[in-house]
């Protein structure tokens, strides 16, 4: 084709710029989608081309002017050249337009309409109404000093000489970690968490510490919350200098399910103190104390409280002599404090009485925590008892987010330990301003679907299977998947006999995962062990540590085949991790948090890291400055 006069005709332009939802449009641009230029040898050319161009768009789900622009372009005097600048002014025939078939939008309406409404059929759905929220009022004046300022003025040890001087019955609060990570899979947000925190540090500050962190608060936040964890726990650090910040480690696993390289073990111990945190609470799932040992070591080297965790569980190896003998490796190792984990509220207050006592009689310099969960009832009873032997520190949690998976409330111990003659010291008026607030943000979690009230019962069960509460519901969620929910009594049945099989594991993270899974392919399969897990693989192999007894050996040897478990700790066989991760991340890591948060969670964090860029990217800063 020859450069004559069609190559002139087909003149045309587009000017536009990604739009995308989170864009800014600066106030130095047109706010507009999309910018049509077309030009011709005569004037009826350019409108001829500009009218097919404008029947060619296609946008959908938004108001355009694109009929206005028709009504305009074919108007008489607009075509010959006679139109005024009051053109629009006297043609209100331009603002009349013809009906559009435009199924796009229609589709769309209808879509947006059933989303909010539901079908016509079923009835409407009434959209959510939320309660304002009450809130307490904020501290004013400086914070009182509390607990913080006795560590760092004496440090782990005269801390602890300290708590074993005081006549009352010290508590830790669970709110801001266990209390939301048990009844709803710790999806309670920052934001509702900042709106109180610096009012609960200056009316409550004989808080032995805030247990804030830790646990599944690292994975939720990236992959559910789109927080940065590590700026969560920044932001708990600023609001409350005066209480001592807790968080929840599991050994050599860390925050994460398998075990880590050392090198990653104790940088994550040493930026998690430099961050803001004061104990760190260390357990291992089959309470093998090789799996403690670098996060301990760690910690004491950080200046921070080594709480060595005693993961509670019953069967025919769990002794009383057992655990005394793991708290005094736990105080070999450095621990300043000791603290009792019974994840799934099994304890009984003889039990509690009984074991507190023990320790105290073997290691009386040390602290005891006791940590227990309301799921199976026994809770207050066991939290009693434990106080009469002589527990120093109990956790529990706000009453909104009480009960049921959660800790005992905090309010009603405080009555309860008042009337039998001990010492709580803490302000009740503040605890009801702060139970208010909770209540509504509680409520709010309910009506989004986020924290189903199921959770918020109780449940004897774990008493016959010892299956926590979290455990019960991925149980659940798994045969319901399957659409196999009237097995799940074999399940029950069975998964203490995986237990048992795999040498008696406390059912707490991983291994109860771990333990529920098997127990599940058992029941559907017809078969035991027909199919097994890459997870039972590696525990079978020794990657998770030594089991409290050992592993049924037909078992073993029908899932290894001829593989030989290992003789070593597997952390030991593991490469150093942090200093190549650096490398890889380049750029995209802007600090040590960055590179172990991708360690711990690869493909989460690098998600966070690019969505993070390109908010930053796209969102447009304005100043005024007066000339």
């Amino acid at each position: 084709m020859s450069r004559g006069l069609g190559d002139v005709y087909k003149r045309q332009r587009l000017d536009g710029g990604n739009a995308f939802t989170g864009s800014v449009i600066t106030p130095y641009y047109d706010s507009l989608l999309v910018k049509a230029t077309t030009w011709g040898l005569t004037h009826q050319i350019a409108i001829s081309k500009m009218l097919r161009c404008l029947k060619e768009f296609r946008i959908r789900g938004v108001k355009t002017n694109i009929l206005f622009l028709e009504n305009v372009l074919q108007h008489p005097q607009f075509t010959d050249g006679s139109y005024s600048t009051k053109f629009v002014d006297d043609n209100t025939d331009l603002f009349i337009f013809p009906k559009t078939h435009d199924r796009g939008t229609k589709l769309l309406n209808y879509i947006a309409d059933i989303s909010i409404n539901g079908y016509s059929n079923v009835g409407v759905q009434p959209k959510p109404e939320f309660a304002p929220l009450n809130m307490p009022k904020p501290f004013i004046g400086k914070i009182p000093d509390g607990s913080k300022q006795v560590l760092d003025a004496h440090g782990p040890a005269g801390l602890a000489k300290w708590v074993q001087a005081q006549s009352e019955v010290l508590i830790t609060d669970t709110t801001f970690r266990d209390a939301h990570q048990s009844l709803f899979a710790t999806r309670l947000r920052t934001n509702d968490m900042m709106k109180v925190a610096a009012a609960t540090a200056g009316k409550l500050p004989n808080l032995f510490s805030f247990e804030c962190w830790g646990g599944a608060t690292f994975d939720v936040c990236l992959r559910y919350l789109n927080e940065d964890p590590w700026e969560r726990l920044r932001k708990i650090r600023a609001a409350v200098p005066n209480t001592k910040l807790q968080m929840l480690l599991r050994g050599q696993n860390v925050l994460g399910y398998s075990h880590y390289p050392d090198d990653f073990v104790k940088l994550f111990v040493q930026k998690s103190v430099e961050n803001g945190i004061d104990i760190i609470r260390i357990f291992d799932a089959l309470n093998d104390t090789n799996n403690l040992k670098v996060a301990m070591e760690a910690t004491v080297k950080a200046g921070a409280i080594a709480s060595g965790t005693l993961s509670y569980t019953t069967s025919p190896v769990h002794t009383q002599k057992k655990y005394v003998e793991m708290v005094k490796e736990l105080k070999e190792m450095g621990a300043s404090t000791i603290c009792i984990k019974d994840m799934a509220g099994i304890m009984g207050p003889k039990e509690a009485y009984d074991l507190v006592s023990a320790i105290k009689d073997a290691a009386p310099e040390l602290p005891i925590d006791l940590h227990t969960h309301s799921t199976t009832g026994l809770a207050f009873m066991t939290y009693l008892k434990a106080v009469e032997a002589g527990v120093d520190i109990i956790d529990t949690a706000i009453s909104p987010f009480s009960g049921g998976t959660s800790q005992p409330a905090t309010e009603t111990l405080a009555y309860a330990l008042r009337q039998l003659g001990y010492e709580v010291d803490l302000d009740d008026k503040c605890t009801k301003k702060i139970a208010d607030y909770f209540k509504v943000v509680r409520d709010d979690y309910i009506k989004d679907g986020t924290l189903m009230p199921k959770s918020m019962a109780t449940d004897t069960q774990c008493l016959t299977y010892q299956i926590p509460g979290g455990m019960l519901s991925n149980l659940l969620s798994q045969l319901k998947q399957v659409n196999a929910l009237d097995r799940f009594d074999e399940v029950l049945v069975e998964t203490p006999k995986v237990r048992k099989d795999m040498g008696y594991p406390p059912l707490v993270s991983p291994t109860s995962q771990m333990v529920g899974v098997q127990a599940v392919r058992n029941v559907l399969d017809g078969q035991r062990y027909k199919s097994v897990s890459k997870e039972i693989k590696a525990y079978c192999r020794g990657e998770y540590g030594h089991t409290p007894a050992p592993i049924d050996p037909e078992i073993q040897k029908m899932i290894l085949g001829d593989e030989k478990p290992l003789t070593v700790r597997y952390a030991d066989t593991l490469e150093p991790v942090v200093d190549k991760t650096r490398e890889k991340l380049g750029d995209l890591a802007r600090s040590d948090e960055d590179v172990l948060s991708y360690i711990a969670f690869p493909n989460l964090a690098e998600k966070f890291f690019e969505e993070r860029k390109a908010k930053e990217e796209n969102v447009a800063t304005y100043s005024i400055v007066e000339c």
